[in-house]
């Protein structure tokens, strides 16, 4: 519910989901279910809405839910469903979170990962702290599917929970525009994948066939970790080798979110349109049979 804060310019918050239904999913009744909290300085002194100044504290959360309900309120497609599972613990402290300042500590445990992202915001921009955590215990063909546009190479990538968890490592404090002009997007992280099982796609399959090499990535085989830079809105993956019997694959990836064209660097020649993603997959040219061609 909403009523009235402890000043004139707040409001409370007091929200409760007791049960939650998605589609033709069962309905779900979550053993937490509360967010307390207020909004302050959300309005002028005429009563018009002031959402840039606007100052929330919350604190609490919903466990467990359906992620399918996270999904569609963040519209990703599914995307959450794939990578968290079907149900998420998800809780959430925000002091005094505002366009200029406060600070975030947001939590979600599921099935196949974990996530704990805490920060503060500075100059519009969210930073995300190098202590957050995000693990994967769980990599499905349906998750790997998604990545197949960035890391063409990959045909399917399974990870299950005998495996060491996958990880991201931050490697600087991440600089997330809150506008949503990602120009001044900024940071660096790793994505450490551990050991996993991969199978391959499209030409590297046929490369490898006629090579009379194995396709799919051994039983615990480690795979190499990926270094993800994000520089005023240009993300790019260095050189990314994936062992492939007596060679080996490299792919190159870059993605513009900034609002204008970007000079490529890293020797590639050649200018980035806002918004594309390009990728660029090398093979050695003397494990490249003419059959395979």
């Amino acid at each position: 519910g909403v009523g009235r804060g402890p000043t004139p310019d707040q409001i409370g918050l007091d929200l409760r989901l007791p049960r939650m239904k998605i589609g033709a999913e069962p309905e779900v009744t979550p053993e937490k279910s509360r967010v307390t909290g207020r909004i302050a300085s959300f309005a002028d002194e005429m009563g018009n809405l002031t959402p840039k100044t606007a100052r929330i504290t919350l604190d609490g959360g919903f466990a467990p839910i359906p992620t399918a309900v996270v999904d569609s309120f963040a519209r990703q497609g599914g995307l959450l469903v794939d990578v968290l599972g079907p149900v998420v613990d998800f809780g959430i402290n925000a002091d005094e979170f505002s366009l200029g300042g406060g600070t975030l500590l947001a939590t979600a445990t599921a099935p196949f990962a974990r996530a704990e992202i805490r920060g503060k915001v500075s100059d519009g921009l969210f930073i995300v702290d190098k202590t957050s955590v995000v693990e994967a215990t769980r990599i499905t063909g349906a998750a790997t599917k998604r990545l197949q546009k960035a890391l063409p190479m990959l045909a399917s990538l399974e990870k299950t929970t005998d495996d060491r968890p996958a990880r991201i490592i931050f490697e600087t404090p991440i600089a997330v525009p809150m506008d949503g002009n990602m120009d001044r997007l900024n940071g660096k992280f790793t994505v450490d994948v551990g050991t996993a099982r991969f199978g391959t796609a499209g030409l590297f399959e046929k490369v490898l066939s006629v090579a009379q090499l194995r396709a799919a990535g051994e039983v615990g085989r480690r795979m190499p970790p990926l270094k993800i830079t994000m520089a005023d809105g240009l993300v790019s993956y260095e050189p990314y080798a994936l062992p492939l019997g007596e060679f080996k694959i490299e792919t190159q990836g870059f993605i513009n979110l900034s609002s204008k064209p970007r000079q490529l660097a890293n020797g590639v020649r050649w200018q980035l349109p806002a918004g594309p993603l390009q990728v660029r997959t090398f093979i050695p040219a003397w494990a490249v049979p003419a059959e395979a061609v």
